[in-house]
């Protein structure tokens, strides 16, 4: 698992640990962290950008097949920075993969991906058919590294999987609470619990006027657990298939950036002032996918719910 010790990726190793697969664990570290992990798992502190480091754990062990989830998030921010992003998100993935088909015989690949490569003005509900549009660097380099895989796919018999979903939330009793940027920036719902704890004094609201109940943006948050589990049912898949095969996520109940804030009032009983300023051109009005894809390509469907979500992260916050 390469990103396995960050926020998604640590719940995936630990989610595949409960159902008996043997995991061992790549991350660089820039937004992860070893003791997200248990101490059992194999670890190694690796730049997948940079060739000879993937090179040396792939002569270490025998892999029967490898999971992604080493992208980094945030639209905005890949905005200020658009290096970094095609360095983790593309460079990174083309030096693995170019050393995993290089005689290591590992043919089956699974990379976790997010909505940004549809971009702003997508309809919704997305779902498989949905045409990508990136408008950001982070949508520009995940969509690139998509790409490759179908290329590869075709050149080299590659067999892969994406897994796109919008927004993971909530966390494992024993997990990590919500992903950090490697500058410390944080993302909703990260930045509300930060207000929370009073390690910020406000909140950003990007957008007040779009079409929805309140006027904020509509997003699927879906609890990172339930994203675990889709990405071991889509491990299943892609162990017994050849080809290559894309799932979209989606919860069926699609929230607005208010109510998600209104909810973690009520479960924190704590006060979050807000700054309401204009949304970003890459900002979606409605970012949500359609269930019916999961339900019936992995017979997955998302089981927790919002207040689910903020109670479990609030619960490890706190701690």
């Amino acid at each position: 698992m390469v990103g396995g010790a960050g926020y998604v990726g640590s719940a995936v190793v630990r989610h595949l640990l409960r159902s008996d697969w043997d995991v061992t664990v790549l991350d660089a570290l820039y937004t992860g962290r070893r003791e997200n992990l248990p101490g059992s798992v194999p670890f190694y502190r690796n730049d997948c950008g940079i060739v000879a480091s993937v090179e040396d754990v792939l002569k270490s062990a025998a892999f029967d097949l490898v999971i992604s989830s080493m992208a980094l998030g945030g639209p905005a921010r890949s905005l200020k920075f658009p290096l970094p992003y095609h360095h983790n998100n593309f460079l990174a993935h083309f030096y693995l993969l170019r050393a995993l088909l290089a005689g290591r015989g590992v043919r089956k690949f699974l990379l976790l991906s997010d909505f940004s490569v549809y971009g702003s003005a997508v309809s919704c509900p997305i779902g498989p058919e949905t045409e990508k549009r990136p408008d950001t660097p982070l949508g520009h380099s995940l969509c690139a590294t998509e790409n490759l895989l179908a290329d590869l796919a075709l050149a080299s018999g590659l067999d892969f999987a994406v897994v796109r979903f919008g927004s993971a939330a909530g966390a494992l009793p024993e997990g990590s609470a919500g992903p950090i940027l490697p500058d410390g920036a944080r993302r909703f719902p990260s930045a509300a619990f930060a207000v929370a704890l009073g390690k910020e004094q406000s909140l950003p609201i990007l957008g007040t006027t779009f079409s929805t109940v309140d006027g904020t943006a509509l997003r699927d948050p879906i609890h990172v657990a339930d994203v675990a589990d889709a990405v071991e049912k889509a491990v299943g898949d892609l162990m017994r298939r050849s080809g290559g095969r894309e799932f979209v996520l989606g919860s069926g109940r699609p929230v607005s950036v208010g109510e998600w804030l209104q909810t973690i009032k009520l479960v924190t009983q704590r006060e979050i002032p807000t700054e309401r300023t204009d949304p970003a051109p890459f900002d979606a009005p409605a970012l949500y996918g359609d269930p019916a894809d999961g339900a019936s390509a992995l017979g997955w469907r998302a089981r927790r719910d919002i207040r689910q979500m903020v109670e479990d992260e609030w619960r490890l916050l706190k701690k």
